[in-house]
């Protein structure tokens, strides 16, 4: 009986998403879906999607999100400004295909704990995408210092808020130079004490959230902070306040 419960809730959620043709914020957070359900879904919403997470999902029976999937969310959704894709696995055709392609008009991008990750990617990206606010890349272990060098370069005037924890090939001398950030407010990441007195000298409005090795606490925040600003949370869906109601007893 609870599996069959399940397979029925499953598929009233699909039959809910297959009938929408106008969302604006999607959640599909751990969500499961098999590719012609994705392909139908960006079809239907691609161009009024304006916020996409795609946090842990998992698409045709796969945990590794191929070039197929994300060829149909990028190519439909022209009008993206938030996307997540923290904790997916994606693929190398995939990621390449990511940042070459995505919106440039995009203003958030997730990609805390994504593998496959170079400097090159990261180039690419901000040289495409210089309205960036919010750039994670979190655990992110291959990215240099010449990944700062281009986030400086291109997202000088845009960017607010970067998480670099745990990106341990970033140079902490090379953090000194995000004073020339004038829009910096939140940085996540480990600087050595000096360097993180310079830079909040220099940015006074800079907020330094430092979780060294810890990553459970690291991904408490995550899921603190992003829920606070737009995710599904106890008090109701992104901006829309709501109580559940107890429709039936526990007894």
């Amino acid at each position: 009986k609870p599996k069959k419960e399940y397979f029925n809730k499953l598929s009233i959620s699909e039959e809910l998403l297959l009938s929408c043709h106008s969302l604006q914020k999607l959640s599909m957070n751990s969500v499961t879906l098999p590719f012609d359900r994705i392909t139908t879904i960006f079809n239907q919403n691609g161009k009024t999607l304006q916020i996409l997470d795609l946090n842990g999902c998992k698409i045709a029976g796969s945990w590794e999100l191929k070039l197929q999937p994300i060829q149909v969310i990028v190519r439909n959704c022209t009008n993206l400004k938030e996307v997540n894709f923290d904790s997916t696995i994606l693929s190398d055709e995939a990621i390449e295909y990511l940042v070459e392609n995505i919106t440039p008009s995009i203003e958030l991008l997730s990609l805390n704990y994504v593998e496959g990750l170079y400097d090159d990617h990261i180039k690419i990206l901000v040289n495409r995408c210089r309205e960036l606010k919010t750039l994670n890349l979190a655990h992110t272990l291959a990215i240099t210092s010449g990944s700062l060098n281009a986030i400086i370069e291109n997202l000088k005037p845009s960017l607010e808020r970067l998480d670099i924890s745990e990106a341990r090939l970033i140079d902490p001398v090379n953090l000194l130079d995000l004073r020339a950030m004038p829009k910096l407010q939140i940085l996540i990441g480990s600087p050595p004490l000096p360097i993180k007195e310079h830079l909040q000298n220099s940015l006074p409005n800079l907020v330094i959230y430092d979780f060294g090795h810890n990553e459970v606490d690291h991904l408490q925040f995550l899921n603190n902070f992003t829920s606070a600003e737009n995710l599904l949370n106890k008090d109701g869906i992104w901006e829309i306040k709501a109580k559940p109601l107890k429709l039936f007893s526990s007894s």
